[in-house]
């Protein structure tokens, strides 16, 4: 794709993103079908996370961490986005949870993938390695959701998807 003309590369990125949340939207409806389940809150969060609908996608998240095992925190998470945007509100989440992990679970794939979207990238790292080393089992999913997207171009993000016997993103 680099050999292609920016304009033509940009088109291409963009009929991929398009692709893609085609997907997550049939993924979404076809989870929909168990309203608990934490896969199709999960699907319908990154679908308006990715589109920047507001106030769908503070409200997808907040919907994603209740059935999640999070509930605990959603109504300060739902204050803060109310008060201070989507943007602060998951950046909170992000730092809430990786400051509770020494007193509660907190699940590598929920952390990790929070992390990097709200701009800590080398805390989202160090998440994954020990997800990677504890062998959890939400490590097989970095290498196609898009929560991880802010992490593609970091060499050690590759390195850990190569470790793992990955494909590397496109």
């Amino acid at each position: 794709d680099e050999k292609l003309p920016p304009g033509v590369q940009r088109k291409l990125a963009e009929a991929r993103m398009k692709a893609a949340l085609r997907t997550l939207v049939c993924l979404a409806a076809f989870c929909a079908l168990n309203a608990v389940s934490g896969n199709a809150h999960a699907y319908a969060w990154m679908i308006h996370h990715l589109t920047g609908e507001d106030p769908q996608r503070g409200e997808a998240l907040c919907a994603w961490l209740e059935v999640s095992g999070y509930s605990d925190l959603t109504p300060a998470l739902r204050q803060r986005i109310a008060a201070d945007g989507y943007d602060p509100g998951l950046k909170w989440i992000a730092n809430e949870l990786d400051r509770q992990s020494g007193q509660r679970e907190v699940r590598v794939g929920v952390e990790a993938g929070l992390l990097a979207l709200a701009g800590a990238p080398d805390r989202a790292m160090a998440w994954l390695e020990r997800g990677y080393q504890s062998h959890d089992w939400t490590m097989g999913w970095i290498a196609a959701t898009p929560d991880y997207r802010p992490l593609y171009g970091r060499p050690d993000f590759q390195a850990l998807l190569r470790r793992m016997e990955l494909p590397l993103p496109e």
